[in-house]
């Protein structure tokens, strides 16, 4: 027959074990009927102790993980005692400092501190209500004196030449008219010595008449022959003089030239007015020359006007706002410091190392470089020198402060590809090989990059 167990179990056999109290009542059943009881204190529970040996792959792995510590542990501890490695380093760059170009208060500040500027970006405009501008009013009376002195005499010079135009004109109907009078002269003297040469020929008729005469002939008539002859053959070369005469005047009437009289007024007055020309040309370049002068004067007052009553200020490189002097609205000085930039174009980092490692520095050697959170960049040194005990690059971004006379400071240039201007204040990590590091050397960089 079967029994049931006080928790409604059926039992046909065997051992069974509950709780009462603190007790535990043991009871042994034996083909369903109850053989012995006994009641004793619990014990404690039974510990499971872990098999020895189990999985390779476990054991392995935790060798690798000591190993892992081991060499961290070196890394951090060891390498900065026999290599050049140092965490007294900073991401660094340049500071572009932008002046104030005028006095002013500032207005329209468009640049807040860590934003990325471009070159050309506005940073902020400078006003300025208290501009001097005595200047200014003296120098535009002086234009204007001049620009009206050229007007007279470009008015002057226009009517010196129509006057000179028309008296040339009046001369030039009057050399037309001396001309055509001594053409008609010229007609007369012609006909004259033709008449002339005509008397001669009967004068010469009478004088062989008389003196060949087969009578007596008295001897006044001989005379009286002779001397008609004598004042035909004169008259004649008289004519002839005085054709040549007017030949001549003739020739130099049609060239414009005067022999025998006076040039006419008018033509002198043309003369006159084209002496006068060449010197109110002259005064008119002058006055060209001095305007071009006053108005270079004029155009330079009014822009240093403008730029000493507004001027807008912008970044001349690509970086980041590193400082920001003031607030919108403040009263600056000229050439005083409005902004800070970081230039994008100098991040470098610069690392404090012990003397000890100075022999094994040199420029152009490699850097290996490792920021916070494990990115690796890498680069060459750039200059190795002791700094003073206040020695602090005042155009770097980031000071490094007093410096111990037993450290040195090591430049370093980041390799192009991963100089980022964004870095700049990161404290880094570095490590310093040679130029051509060798096999040694590059195991202590794996190293070197494995702690990091």
């Amino acid at each position: 027959m079967m029994n049931e167990s006080r928790d409604g179990a059926l039992l046909n056999h065997g051992d069974i074990s509950f709780p009462r109290g603190k007790d535990v009542v043991f009871v042994h059943y034996a083909d369903g009927r109850l053989v012995a009881a006994a009641q004793a204190s619990a014990p404690p529970p039974p510990v499971r102790l872990a098999k020895r040996g189990g999985s390779g792959v476990g054991k392995w792995a935790k060798r690798l993980v000591a190993a892992a510590l081991i060499v961290t542990t070196l890394a951090w501890l060891v390498l900065p005692m026999v290599c050049p490695v140092t965490t007294q380093a900073v991401v660094n760059a340049k500071l572009v400092q932008i002046r104030a170009p005028i006095d002013g208060t500032t207005r329209d500040l468009a640049a807040d501190l860590g934003a990325a500027v471009e070159p050309g970006a506005p940073l902020v405009t400078l006003m300025n209500n208290k501009a001097d501008s005595i200047h200014l009013p003296g120098l535009q009376v002086k234009q204007s004196e001049v620009v009206a002195r050229r007007a007279r005499l470009v008015s002057e010079i226009g009517e010196t030449e129509a006057a000179e135009k028309d008296l040339r004109l009046t001369a030039e109907k009057h050399r037309k008219g001396r001309v055509a009078v001594l053409q008609a002269t010229l007609k007369e003297r012609t006909t004259a010595i033709e008449v002339a040469q005509s008397n001669l020929q009967l004068r010469k008729k009478d004088l062989e008449r008389v003196q060949g005469g087969n009578g007596a002939v008295p001897l006044q008539d001989v005379d009286s022959a002779t001397e008609s002859e004598y004042a035909a053959r004169k008259k004649i070369e008289s004519e002839r003089a005085g054709l040549e005469r007017i030949q001549e005047e003739l020739k130099g009437a049609r060239e414009g030239v005067y022999l025998v009289q006076e040039p006419p007024v008018c033509l002198q007055r043309a003369e006159e007015l084209a002496l006068k020309l060449p010197q109110l040309r002259g005064s008119l370049a002058e006055a060209d020359e001095l305007l071009r002068g006053v108005g270079k004067e004029v155009a330079d007052e009014k822009a240093r006007l403008g730029r000493a009553t507004e001027a807008a200020v912008a970044s001349p490189v690509a970086g980041v706002v590193w400082t920001r002097h003031g607030n919108a609205g403040q009263v600056v000085k000229q050439n005083e410091t409005l902004f800070e930039i970081a230039d994008g174009s100098s991040v470098f980092v610069e690392a404090l190392l012990s003397q000890r490692h100075m022999p094994a520095i040199n420029p152009g050697g490699r850097a290996t470089v490792i920021l916070t959170g494990g990115q690796t960049l890498t680069g060459r040194v750039r200059s190795v020198r002791t700094p003073g005990p206040d020695d602090a690059e005042t155009s770097f971004a980031i000071k490094m402060g007093k410096q111990d006379l037993k450290q040195v400071r090591v430049l370093i240039d980041i390799d192009a590809n991963a100089a980022d201007v964004a870095l700049v204040g990161r404290h880094v990590r570095v490590l310093i090989a040679d130029e051509e590091p060798g096999a040694f050397q590059r195991g202590l960089s794996w190293l070197f990059n494995l702690g990091g």
